[in-house]
């Protein structure tokens, strides 16, 4: 089940309806005017796997969706998120794009996240998609699904099919501290990570020469805040 309703304007908190939308697998409600908390609700979703909140006003924590298992895009970008990067990101974890750029997120980068998979689908895994139309609707998901990832000021957009050949971590203008773990080397499937405009200390670990697909790498001084202020309002 899909429920495209982005950009449309809405104001206020999430509608309590979307509680009774259980077989939910896309929830989208990007580039609103959103305000509040996310629904507890939604961490009872099962067949939940993608979820773009992103260009909204919501707050608080986001440990919302520790239970869906399935859980694959995660874009919260540009909203008021506080706290630290949640620990249920691990390796049992499916995610392959973690978009979080824009909040207000303290702490260091967790070990856990270190450890995470993200692992794409590869093409093998689209063909077979593609000719399983009449028993899933999963290229009906990929239709709709939308992810921007931001490096140096340039922002780029996925949809559609591509995303089954992307993975991507964007953790740019938070409040995160300490040095860049060189765990994150680990992460041998992502093709972008943003680290850019936080507090981090230290230099780019050696280990990321492990990172083989990555196209895009990015650290930038964390003094330029006003920059990450702007390009938020740029964004709604």
């Amino acid at each position: 089940m899909i429920v495209p309703v982005s950009k449309n304007y809405l104001k206020g908190h999430i509608p309590l309806d979307y509680c009774r939308l259980e077989g939910l697998e896309a929830l989208d409600l990007y580039e609103n005017n959103l305000v509040g908390r996310i629904l507890s609700c939604f961490n009872a979703f099962q067949n939940l796997k993608h979820v773009h909140l992103s260009k909204n006003k919501l707050q608080g924590e986001f440990n919302i969706f520790s239970n869906n298992s399935y859980l694959e895009l995660l874009d919260l970008r540009d909203n008021n998120f506080s706290g630290s990067i949640p620990k249920w990101l691990d390796s049992t974890s499916m995610i392959t794009t973690l978009l979080l750029k824009g909040n207000h997120l303290q702490g260091t980068i967790t070990p856990q996240l270190c450890h995470a998979r993200f692992e794409k689908f590869g093409g093998d895994a689209l063909i077979n998609l593609e000719h399983s139309m009449e028993s899933s609707n999963a290229l009906d998901i990929y239709a709709w699904v939308r992810a921007e990832f931001t490096t140096k000021y340039n922002t780029y957009s996925y949809d559609g099919g591509i995303l089954s050949y992307m993975s991507g971590v964007d953790l740019s203008c938070n409040h995160l501290s300490d040095e860049i773990p060189k765990e994150l080397s680990n992460l041998t499937e992502i093709n972008g990570l943003n680290l850019s405009h936080n507090h981090l200390t230290g230099v780019i670990p050696s280990e990321f020469s492990n990172l083989k697909n990555i196209e895009s790498l990015y650290k930038h001084r964390t003094s330029a805040r006003k920059k990450c202020l702007l390009m938020k309002q740029k964004a709604y």
